[in-house]
């Protein structure tokens, strides 16, 4: 049995989420759902969001990474790492 959490009004299981465990938990408006590197949107949307693995589609995952871009011009990249 796991530990549940809160983050942010939202209630998680301690473990390592998979794309699904977070899809279901973000409400987020203009949010475009979690991807893997080499199936990234080609296309975004003038305001959108999304969640990145930097592991391609073959994997396990590796490392999640946030984006967010707004009016079609400013562009945002989160990465725990700080790179």
């Amino acid at each position: 049995m796991s530990i549940l959490i809160l983050v942010d009004r939202v209630i998680l299981p301690n473990i390592p989420l998979t794309s699904l465990d977070i899809t279901y938990a973000l409400h987020i408006p203009a949010f475009r759902g979690v991807f893997v590197r080499d199936n990234l949107l080609s296309e975004p949307n003038k305001n959108a969001c999304g969640i990145l693995n930097l592991d391609n589609c073959l994997g396990n995952g590796t490392h999640w990474t946030a984006w967010y871009r707004r009016n079609g011009s400013v562009n945002y990249y989160f990465d725990s790492y700080g790179i």
